[in-house]
């Protein structure tokens, strides 16, 4: 495989995925498209945090790990501030 294993090729995979989920949230943020209160800019965090956590984490990077882990726990902090309780939900969908 030209010198890489499988599990190094999936683990730079995830790396560029979270890396464009990251640059998708932010992007859509400062074009006004999403909010704070967005819950998808939220989730493309989390998941993005994820993602470069495994990356950084296989390649010993455990700086940039914790970065990114911190990253996430702010991304789940915005999350459960700004969703919308169950009874709210349900009312707007009657």
């Amino acid at each position: 495989m030209f010198g890489i294993t499988l599990t190094s090729f999936v683990v730079q995979l995830v790396g560029w995925v979270g890396t464009v989920l990251f640059i998708v949230s932010y992007l859509q943020l400062n074009r006004g498209v999403w909010t704070l209160k967005t819950i998808k800019y939220h989730t493309y965090n989390i998941l993005g945090s994820i993602f470069l956590v495994i990356n950084t984490v296989y390649d010993y990077s455990y700086a940039a790990a914790m970065a990114n882990l911190f990253w996430g726990v702010v991304a789940v902090y915005g999350f459960y501030k700004y969703r919308k309780p169950a009874k709210e939900v349900a009312l707007k969908q009657d």
